[in-house]
């Protein structure tokens, strides 16, 4: 599965999604929604999901879905798990840096929720994943109105 988030004149993102079978979905994203893109990346990349944010789309379900109340896919448990989880990496990113328990704090959260915990989730694993959520943030920051961040998505 191919990603690729492509820069525009006015600033904004588009992002393109590219599923196995070769059909497509995009969306010209809000502001701000692109660290949220590529931190589902990062975490579903590195722990092999499946059924998170990017193998709901690789299945066929069209990137507005998620947007629209009436369309928007049933989320499953591992989808509400990584959810929980990107939403803490935001939060440490947008707050400078790795000062952030996420593993204990996700597990509070997880447990809250009725919820196990990821189980490939580690200290090492974690350290892995917000390695490439940075790079690919940096190198986001970095795009020139017309230039294309590209990567691809193994939808395990």
């Amino acid at each position: 599965m191919e990603i690729e988030f492509y820069k525009t004149k006015d600033n904004r993102t588009i992002l393109t999604i590219t599923r196995s079978d070769g059909s497509k979905t995009w969306s010209k994203l809000h502001r701000g929604i692109e660290d949220h893109d590529l931190a589902h990346f990062a975490v579903e990349e590195t722990l092999h999901i499946r059924r998170g944010f990017y193998g709901i789309i690789n299945s066929g379900v069209d990137i507005h879905d998620f947007e629209d109340k009436e369309s928007r896919p049933d989320i499953n448990e591992e989808a509400l798990q990584v959810e929980y989880f990107v939403n803490l990496l935001q939060t440490e990113y947008w707050n400078a840096g790795e000062q952030l328990d996420i593993l204990k704090m996700l597990r509070d959260i997880l447990t809250a929720t009725g919820l196990p915990m990821i189980a490939n989730l580690s200290a090492e694993t974690l350290v892995e994943i917000r390695k490439i959520y940075h790079e690919q943030i940096l190198k986001l920051k970095l795009l020139q109105p017309g230039q294309k961040l590209h990567f691809t998505f193994h939808p395990f």
